[in-house]
């Protein structure tokens, strides 16, 4: 009975943890693209540098912040990002402040879709992480082990037993 009440504590513990981690990784984390500058044509550290110290994975998104009608947010091929092509987007972000949800890993390129500015160098490529299940390791608990019990007796002093539990 032992055994079975402390493999169902630590078990559900680890249930637990699990359970936060599938829930937090499916939630994933927010970006702000270009950091404090915002979605802007000159910010103060480059898009290229801010894209190479961030780490991207499924489930996390992007925000755009830019001023509605003033800009927009062009999702687009490689080679048109390479040649500022915005006559073709995947998709385009218009809305104001615009988010973005990474739904695979893979490079995703972003340029600005104001007249010009891509051109000017307001264009994000970011690459998202493969998706890898946890490492862990096997687990290989003893088929019995030692556990200590604290034991309170009826005069009020305590002691401590060491009993025998098979798993």
């Amino acid at each position: 009975m032992m055994a079975f009440s402390s493999f169902s504590s630590n078990g559900l513990a680890f249930l637990l943890l699990l359970a936060v981690a599938l829930v937090d990784s499916a939630r994933g984390c927010v970006f702000y693209a270009g950091g404090k500058d915002g979605w802007v044509l000159n910010p103060s550290e480059s898009y290229g540098h801010w894209a190479e110290r961030n780490r991207f994975q499924v489930n996390d998104s992007i925000v755009f912040k830019y001023k509605k009608g003033e800009d927009s947010v062009l999702v687009v091929a490689e080679q048109d990002f390479d040649s500022c092509d915005v006559s073709n987007p995947i998709r385009k972000l218009n809305g104001g402040d615009s988010r973005f949800v990474f739904e695979r890993s893979g490079p995703f390129f972003f340029v600005s879709g104001a007249p010009g500015r891509c051109e000017r160098g307001q264009k994000l490529a970011v690459v998202v992480m493969v998706v890898r299940r946890p490492c862990w390791p096997p687990i290989s608990a003893p088929r019995s082990c030692l556990r200590p019990l604290l034991l309170r007796h009826l005069d009020g002093h305590l002691s401590i037993r060491l009993c025998f539990l098979r798993r």
